[in-house]
């Protein structure tokens, strides 16, 4: 059931919404076409980190993500902006560049593709080429100053010690030098002494040559160990900044000229503005709900007024008017239509409120003016008479009478010279009211004291002569929110009839108006709710539906035009086809 009441709320006001989503889709789909068309081209690189390197332990180098991100991050910079305005052909500000250049590294690849969008094909061109052109130069540039820091910063102490070093191992390669050719000379001569005859003279010289061989050699592989040490500690300290490994991006392919702009998406855009406007338009709707404090619908008007809604009306427009342009009795004028079921409906559960006695007097009041209870009277009257009874409707509004309007009778005589004397009869106060059994008797000359002439005992009297010689006698009485003329009259009648217009009055103002009459010890009969629109009918719209009984009696079978077309084409179509079978079996 608290669906249905949502669904209630939403169906209430789905004109607020329609006109919302309209608006909207209109406005986003105006907005679209007034964009300026932009033209996106991209220039593709290809990143090589370094290797990391012990003497720039700070460098973020071998991950190519690190890379493209350090250079994502430089690139949304005022410096680079400035860098890449300088390298335009034509000049943009630094602000215009940075939105107008995009970034992005290709997943799992090494390509970094730099984009540029601008309503200047060319120009997003040579922005995208630019941009590019710009980070590798500085990307080389940062990377030699860092190199020359490097250097500016070796220790002196350092180079005096590289340099030692050096010599050591020039006079150790010398020596080297001089220590092989010793020991090619020793192993010379020891071969020469091999040839001559033995003799104790020459083993002891081939003995000293060969002990002096020995001590060359041993000199030697200290020499080379030296040597070696020598050579190890120049190079730990050789290396040389000019030759490090540096991060790299080379252009593989520039950014082409765009030929087509980006597309402009109206209808993802209408479709957003529509959802956005759709939930908008729901939230308004539920908004208006809950500070509309009227009442719009029977059940609301059952649920505050603790008695059962006797009759629905639903809002209608009426054709043509009586005197001085006030509206027909559409019960009387328009008998077939839905509001005239809907009074017959009413003038049937007045009968079944009492079915031991049913009312035969009833006034009808409402809170305030304008809620329709003088039109409610005269249409519960008519229907009355339509079902066979004697009624008599009197105007009991001495304030601001109208009956004698809306049925073109004279106001006088009526109802005040009935009561203020005996100079005129109850017949002559009477006026025909377009059906045999209905009379109406208007309000006649207006007292300058209403409230004291309808209580006074002569009112009594005439009422009980009115009860006396009609079935039933139905009083349109003043708002009781206004003057206390309904007050008066209502513990005189069988029944009262409380009107209310459907978003009309608040809901305060209407429990007051019933509470007022309790207390004045009315016989409070139930509620009619007046000029109720299509969507709050809820259960009675079947009463209002015209495809049943003919809308205004115009359309019988409640037809539309386009439905009587197509049943008036099937039934040509028909007779049609009967003659020609009727021509083929003769």
């Amino acid at each position: 059931m608290e669906l249905l009441e949502y669904w209630r709320t939403i169906k209430k006001r789905l004109w607020l919404i329609v006109l919302l989503t309209v608006l909207a889709v209109a406005s986003a789909i105006y907005w679209g076409q007034r964009q300026v068309p932009l033209y996106t081209t991209t220039t593709t690189l290809f990143l090589n980190p370094a290797a990391s390197s012990p003497l720039l332990p700070y460098e973020a180098s071998g991950s190519t993500q690190s890379l493209a991100n350090t250079y994502m991050a430089y690139m949304r910079t005022s410096a680079f902006a400035n860098l890449v305005a300088g390298v335009l052909d034509a000049p943009l500000p630094a602000d215009e560049i940075l939105e107008a250049l995009a970034t992005r590294l290709v997943p799992d690849t090494q390509f970094f593709q730099i984009s540029a969008t601008h309503p200047d094909p060319s120009l997003a061109q040579d922005l995208a080429n630019s941009a590019a052109r710009a980070l590798i130069a500085e990307n080389a540039a940062r990377q030699q100053a860092q190199r020359q820091q490097i250097e500016a910063q070796r220790d002196p102490a350092a180079t005096l010690e590289r340099q030692q070093l050096v010599q050591l191992q020039t006079a150790l390669q010398e020596e080297l030098a001089v220590n092989s050719d010793q020991i090619a000379g020793l192993r010379a001569q020891i071969a020469e002494l091999g040839d001559q005859l033995p003799s104790e003279d020459l083993d002891r010289q081939r003995l000293d040559l060969r002990q002096e061989l020995a001590n060359h050699q041993t000199l030697r592989v200290e020499l080379y160990a030296s040597l070696a040490q020598t050579q190890a500690a120049l190079t730990t300290g050789s290396e040389d900044p000019a030759g490090l490994l540096v991060d790299t991006a080379v252009v593989v392919d520039p950014a082409p000229l765009p030929q087509e702009a980006q597309p402009r998406h109206l209808l993802r855009y209408a479709l957003l503005a529509a959802v956005a406007a759709v939930g908008l338009g729901v939230a308004l709707a539920f908004l208006l709900e809950y500070l509309d404090w009227t009442v719009n619908t029977p059940e609301a008007l059952e649920a505050l007024y603790g008695l059962p809604t006797l009759g629905v009306i639903g809002a209608y427009r009426t054709r043509g008017g009586g005197r001085d342009g006030a509206e027909p009795v559409i019960a009387l004028a328009e008998p077939r239509s839905p509001v005239a079921e809907a009074f017959r409906a009413l003038r049937t559960n007045l009968q079944f409120a009492s079915p031991g006695s049913p009312p035969r007097s009833l006034l009808v009041t409402s809170a305030g003016p304008v809620e329709g209870k003088t039109v409610t009277a005269a249409n519960l009257a008519v229907s009355l008479a339509q079902a066979g009874q004697r009624v008599i409707l009197v105007d009991a509004d001495l304030r601001r009478p109208r009956l004698h309007r809306l049925f073109d009778v004279d106001r006088q005589p009526g109802l005040t010279d009935l009561v203020a004397g005996p100079r005129t009869g109850l017949q002559a106060c009477l006026h025909p009211g377009g059906l045999p059994n209905l009379w109406i008797m208007p309000c006649g000359p207006l007292p300058p004291n209403p409230a004291e002439l309808l209580g006074a005992p002569r009112t009594a009297m005439a009422m009980a002569q009115l009860a006396a010689v009609a079935d039933v006698v139905v009083y349109d009485a003043p708002p009781v929110a206004t003057v206390a003329d309904a007050l008066v009259l209502s513990p005189r009648v069988d029944g009262v009839l409380h009107v209310v217009q459907a978003g009309g009055p608040r809901r305060d103002v209407v429990q007051r108006a019933r509470d007022t009459l309790r207390r004045a010890g009315a016989p409070l009969l139930g509620t009619v709710l007046n000029r109720v629109r299509a969507g709050d009918l809820g259960y009675y719209r079947y009463c209002y539906d015209g495809n049943y009984h003919g809308e205004n009696g115009k359309d019988p079978e409640g037809r539309a035009w386009w439905r009587r077309t197509l049943v008036q084409a099937a039934e040509w179509a028909e007779g049609r086809l009967s003659k020609e079978e009727g021509d083929a079996g003769a």
